[in-house]
């Protein structure tokens, strides 16, 4: 019997134990065999380098609506005048960094986030699946 387990050579270390086991009938006389493995595998936490924070999803399904579109106008012109009127003009990435929050937070007032609704599985077929479940219980 071969007591082999194929690694990659920088895991070599986590593999602790190795068994061949014989199979379910005395009789088999394949050259498979099932094996059992001990390993100690440590996960390392991953590092987020982003020094950015990443910005929420906007709710953009409201723009179907015309009215929405002409709160987020007047909110985006009152947005504006501010930045229009800020004392840095010269430091170009203080004014884009201030140009991108007022279209955010104005889009974000107006918009608001997206939220995800998760489909519950079993809407259509609800019934039959609980006199299923009510069978399989009585059962038991």
């Amino acid at each position: 019997m071969i007591d082999f387990i194929i690694t990659c050579q920088v895991h070599v270390k986590d593999v602790k134990q190795t068994r061949v086991m014989l199979g379910a009938s005395a009789t088999n006389m394949s050259d498979h065999r099932m094996f059992h493995s001990k390993l100690a595998v440590s996960l390392k936490q991953q590092l987020n380098y982003r020094s950015k924070q990443q910005l929420s999803r906007l709710n953009v399904s409201r723009f179907n609506s015309h009215s929405v579109c002409q709160q987020l106008r007047v909110h985006l012109n009152q947005r504006f005048v501010d930045v229009c009127n800020f004392k840095h003009r010269t430091d170009l990435e203080r004014t884009w960094s201030c140009l991108c929050n007022c279209v955010y937070t104005a889009s974000l007032e107006t918009l608001g986030l997206y939220r995800r609704k998760h489909k519950d599985w079993f809407d259509d077929n609800d019934s039959e699946i609980h006199e299923l479940c009510i069978e399989c219980h009585a059962y038991q």
